[in-house]
């Protein structure tokens, strides 16, 4: 999922499908693996990087859940979107908050288990537990494997 160089180690951020942060000192021929969360995820995406190309955040989905990890300070919070199930999410930054931690959305797909539905929503990423800011409804099932991407529009 991601890479960074810190020293004389690379550090990989991936799933398997826990979380994980995988550490290869590179002199010494080291390698120590740290589960960041042990359920399993389906999708992950990093936040920007910090000035030394460190992840410092980690948004995954999986059950019903979205999570933030937080691999500085290992710490993770939950957003419950029970009983629907989220697909990947794309994140948007947000131009006009660039000193805000988790400014943006999510924007990606969430599934209905019985109601054979999909939904596209928007969630603000710095107020997670709130309500959605859009839900649009698709009018068939979506892909539950489908993976989103963000590409900005091209200046005129």
């Amino acid at each position: 999922m991601h890479t960074h160089r810190h020293d004389n180690t690379v550090v990989l951020l991936g799933l398997t499908p826990a979380l994980e942060r995988w550490s290869f000192g590179c002199e010494k021929g080291t390698l120590e693996r740290t589960i960041l969360d042990p359920r399993a995820r389906r999708f992950a995406h990093a936040d920007s990087s910090d000035s030394a190309g460190i992840q410092p955040v980690v948004w995954t989905t999986g059950g019903v859940t979205i999570g933030r990890h937080d691999v500085v300070g290992s710490q993770r919070r939950d957003l419950s979107l029970a009983p629907d199930r989220p697909g990947d999410f794309a994140i948007v930054a947000d131009a006009t908050r660039p000193d805000t931690p988790d400014a943006g959305w999510f924007i990606g797909f969430v599934h209905h288990p019985t109601a054979n539905a999909a939904y596209l929503r928007v969630l603000n990423t710095a107020a997670v537990k709130q309500p959605a800011i859009a839900t649009i409804g698709i009018p068939q099932p979506v892909l539950r494997g489908l993976r989103c991407a963000w590409l900005q529009p091209p200046r005129r």
